[in-house]
Formats: C-alpha cells, structure tokens, sequence
C-alpha cells in the first residue's frame, strides 16, 4: 500500500463500514511487476476521530452522559492529533485539550451577527434584550444589555440567545408564564376510570 492517509467515503454504512480505494504495487520480479492495480477495500473501523484544524471551528463538548454538556472554539490543533479549545463564557478562559472523536465532539453552529442586531440573551438574572455591539472572533460578540445599557461580552451559542420573536423578554416571559399556568390549571384534575370521579392531581 502506499504510505499515508487513504481517502474514504465520508458516511459509514449500515454495517458500521466504509470502502477505500486503494492502489497496489506487486512486490514480484518478472514481466508486469511495475504495473499497479487499483482495489477497493471495505473496511470496518475500531477507532474514529475527527480530523480538526480549523481555527474558530465552532464545537460542542460532549460527555458519557450529556450529549451536549457545553460549546467551545477550536483555537489550535496540536501534533498528537488532540485539538485545544475555549470553553464558551469561561470566566477565567482557559483552554481545554480534547481528542475530537464522535463520541467527544459534535459540530456546532457559527454565529456571527452585524452591528445593531437586536438579541434575547440569557443572563444570570433571566433572558434580557440586548443589542450587538460588535463581533470580535468565533462567536464572541459585545453586547449592550437594553435595560442597563451594561456592556458585556458573551460567546452566543445555540443554548444562550436566540433573534427576538415577542416585542421584549418581558413579554416572552409574561407569555411563558401565562402558558405555564394554563398547563397547570388545565392538567390539575383527572378523572378516575373505575368511579368516574374527578380528582385532584396534586392531592393523589
């Protein structure tokens, strides 16, 4: 085989294998040992990772139990195959070294929004109105929080903003707590299947 990586289909089949083209050179002396013939092998893999160097790729971290525990920054690809990555709103912003495998790593969504867009931002204190800014690098944004007029600055993520879909927060939240409560009200009771009775939820 010749030395170095082997181009692959880029999907596994149902088997958990892939096919690679591959070209041999007959090690045998005599007429036509110059001549390469071109194989396709299928092979099934034991070991996959990802092959990560893009700087800014946008990642999410997983874990055995959490399949979306944080989103990171690809900053560096280092030499052993392992990748370095800015944790998203880490405060003290430390790089975290990881092996991009598909049981590690999931591809995650670049945002990247123009000065003046309008935002709904998940803050300590719940989700505020906010406006860019600025756009720094990956996903870091500066941010104008609406009501204090605060400067912050935040890595958006899929789990921490969202465009605005209600005039405010405040009415996302005066809505999502009237549709909280008209659940609660309307799943309060049950009816008993053996007397017909109708009784309460929390009192069961």
């Amino acid at each position: 085989l010749e030395d170095g990586w082997q181009e692959a289909e880029p999907v596994l089949g149902i088997d958990g294998s892939c096919e690679v083209s591959v070209t041999l050179q007959p090690q045998t002396a005599g007429a036509g040992s110059g001549r390469k013939n071109a194989w396709t092998l299928k092979i099934r893999p034991t070991l996959l990772a990802y092959a990560a160097s893009q700087p800014n790729l946008r990642l999410a971290l997983c874990t055995e139990s959490e399949r979306h525990q944080s989103c990171a920054t690809l900053v560096r690809s280092l030499d052993d195959g392992k990748i370095a990555v800015r944790v998203d709103n880490d405060p003290e912003g430390k790089e975290v070294v990881v092996d991009p495998r598909p049981t590690t790593v999931l591809l995650a969504t670049n945002f990247e929004y123009p000065t003046g867009k309008a935002l709904n931002v998940l803050q300590e204190s719940g989700l505020v109105d906010a406006v860019v800014e600025s756009h720094n690098s990956g996903n870091r944004h500066k941010l104008k929080l609406t009501a204090s007029g605060t400067e912050v600055t935040v890595d958006l993520n899929e789990t921490n903003h969202c465009p605005p879909h209600f005039e405010s927060a405040a009415s996302f939240e005066e809505l999502r707590l009237s549709y909280c409560k008209d659940i609660l009200q309307r799943g309060s009771t049950i009816t008993d299947a053996i007397t017909g009775n109708c009784l309460r939820v929390d009192e069961q």
